[in-house]
């Protein structure tokens, strides 16, 4: 049955719409500029699949753009047991760090609700800490984010009186999310009012990181473009292991929960960053060695 795939442009007027409304700042207006950006590429490649240079470009163009207005990635801090400062490599790191965000949504994007859960997750992890530190204002961004993602969430996730998603999000969805996902984590990670170490940007992104990475090394050591589809993501892996579309997204975002957990378990018990980057590898590591080993 065709499913239309335009879930993540109405998704994005939703939430310009609501941001436009509430006096947005520069940083906003950059930001919705270059969401914008990727709504309409997105909406174009849904339509007939771009060449991966193009769209690496314009997500290029786009990462620069929406980071105009709060600045880009100034340090990784003590996440390899030293202070690690950019300095120029800022806005090169910083455009690497989001494509990589953006596409690692993208590729997460392919099983009934697990786009739209997960990120919600996300956001929804961002306003505890955020509120939680007495900086309710930069909570706006992901509460709204939020909001906007529960209508599109009513049709696509599959429930006993709902067999199927009747809306999908589309790469006009999410790219611009994966966009947005990006910001939000940095600017609670970066500046004066920084709030979460830099290394706890890798468990807020845990689940889409771990598996696109792991996915693009096995594509590379088998001599694949790493752009290439297929069917050996972690979703993918869970229903041909015979779990459903519902257990499956159950899975997935219980995993999610579970890795924001430890990370604020750790952080909270003050544990020095480079334990957290290590444990942090030590998962992904072990996904990637398990998965492999299951495939093969």
């Amino acid at each position: 049955v065709a499913v239309p795939a335009l879930g993540g442009v109405a998704w994005f007027f939703g939430f310009s719409i609501a941001v436009l409304l509430s006096q947005p700042t520069a940083s906003h207006q950059y930001l919705l500029s270059a969401m914008a950006i990727m709504v309409v590429v997105g909406a174009v490649d849904d339509r007939k699949p771009l060449p991966s240079w193009l769209r690496l470009c314009v997500q290029s163009i786009a990462v620069v753009i929406a980071f105009q207005g709060s600045g880009p990635i100034q340090s990784l801090g003590a996440t390899f047991g030293f202070e690690l400062p950019l300095g120029g490599f800022a806005w090169p790191f910083t455009v690497f760090a989001v494509i990589g965000v953006i596409n690692a949504i993208n590729m997460i994007d392919g099983m009934d609700g697990l786009l739209g859960s997960l990120t919600s997750l996300v956001f929804c992890a961002l306003i505890f800490v955020l509120y939680r530190s007495g900086a309710g204002d930069l909570a706006f961004i992901p509460a709204v984010a939020v909001c906007a993602l529960i209508p599109f969430l009513l049709v696509n996730v599959r429930t006993p009186w709902q067999k199927q998603a009747r809306m999908f999000f589309g790469d006009a969805g999410s790219m611009p999310i994966g966009l947005l996902l990006a910001w939000c984590v940095i600017n609670t990670t970066q500046g004066e009012r920084g709030l979460l170490q830099p290394v706890s940007a890798l468990y807020l992104l845990a689940v889409p990181l771990i598996d696109t990475v792991s996915l693009m090394l096995r594509r590379g050591l088998r001599g694949q473009s790493p752009f290439n589809a297929d069917q050996e993501h972690v979703h993918h892996l869970l229903q041909r292991a015979g779990i459903g579309v519902g257990a499956s997204l159950a899975l997935l975002l219980g995993a999610a929960a579970l890795l924001l957990l430890l990370e604020w378990i750790m952080n909270a018990l003050a544990l020095p960053e480079l334990v957290r980057f290590s444990v942090f590898m030590i998962i992904a590591l072990g996904y990637h060695f398990r998965i492999g080993f299951a495939l093969r």
